[in-house]
């Protein structure tokens, strides 16, 4: 029994070639192209996951809270700025 080399790539070639091929690098690669909404998207996703998993309930969750860590954002949030001379 012969082992088959797993591909370190994990993107479908068809999938690369049709991104390539129905777009310019800045659709792509610019500030407002694709890869920056992904990354975006996906900073977002992990960011709400881990408040989530930090404060015990999703967000706009209605049921009985039992820790005092809540995130409804109507709290006012204290500064306080130490002024250096």
């Amino acid at each position: 029994m012969t082992k088959t080399k797993k591909s370190k790539n994990r993107i479908p070639p068809k999938l690369l070639e049709a991104l390539l091929e129905h777009s310019d690098g800045q659709e792509l690669f610019g500030n407002d192209g694709f890869f920056h909404h992904l990354k975006q998207g996906l900073v977002e996703g992990i960011l709400e996951g881990e408040m989530e998993h930090h404060i015990g309930y999703e967000k706009h969750d209605k049921s009985l809270k039992q820790a005092a860590n809540r995130r409804n954002g109507y709290s006012k949030n204290a500064s306080h700025q130490v002024m250096i001379h």
